[in-house]
C-alpha cells in the first residue's frame, strides 16, 4: 500500500544556496521538505523532532560531517534511507559511506539523479517495513 501523502524529507547541507536548490529539487520530484540542517550535529537533532521518511547528506559539513551524522541517524531512525549527496567522489568514500549506512552516493555533478534515486529508496523502505510489519 503506498503513503498518498508525499514522503518527508530532511536536507543537510552547509551551504543554504544548495540546501535551497535540493529543496525546490525535491518539491518539483513530489516530496515535502520537512525540515533543514547545516551539518551533522542539527541534523540529528532535527531528526528527532521530525521524523523525515529520507534523509539527504553533505559530505564535508562542519562540526559534524555525513558520514558521522549517519551513523547515529541510523541509530535513531534504522528505517528511513540515506543519501550521501556530495561533490567529492570517490570509491573509499562510497565503500565508507555504505558502511555507515548510507543507501546510496549520487554526485552534485548529477542533481537530476537525486529524484529518481530518492523514489527508488523511500519505495524500497516502505516495502521492507510493510513486510516487517506482516502487511
Amino acid at each position: 500500500m503506498t503513503n498518498p501523502m508525499p514522503r518527508r524529507v530532511l536536507i543537510v547541507d552547509d551551504s543554504p544556496s544548495v540546501r535551497k536548490a535540493l529543496s525546490s529539487l525535491l518539491i518539483s520530484g513530489g516530496f515535502s521538505v520537512c525540515g533543514e540542517a547545516e551539518d551533522g550535529a542539527q541534523a540529528i537533532e532535527k531528526a528527532k523532532q521530525m521524523r523525515p521518511d529520507m534523509i539527504v547528506l553533505d559530505f564535508s559539513m562542519p562540526v559534524m560531517d555525513g558520514i558521522h551524522a549517519a551513523l547515529a541517524l541510523k541509530q535513531i531512525m534504522p528505517h528511513a534511507p540515506l543519501i550521501l549527496f556530495t561533490a567529492l567522489r570517490s570509491r573509499a568514500l562510497e565503500i565508507e559511506a555504505l558502511a555507515a549506512g548510507i543507501a546510496a552516493v549520487v554526485s552534485k555533478e548529477d542533481p537530476s539523479a537525486l529524484v529518481s534515486k530518492a523514489h527508488e529508496l523511500v519505495s524500497k523502505a516502505e516495502t521492507a517495513l510493510a513486510q516487517e510489519k506482516g502487511v
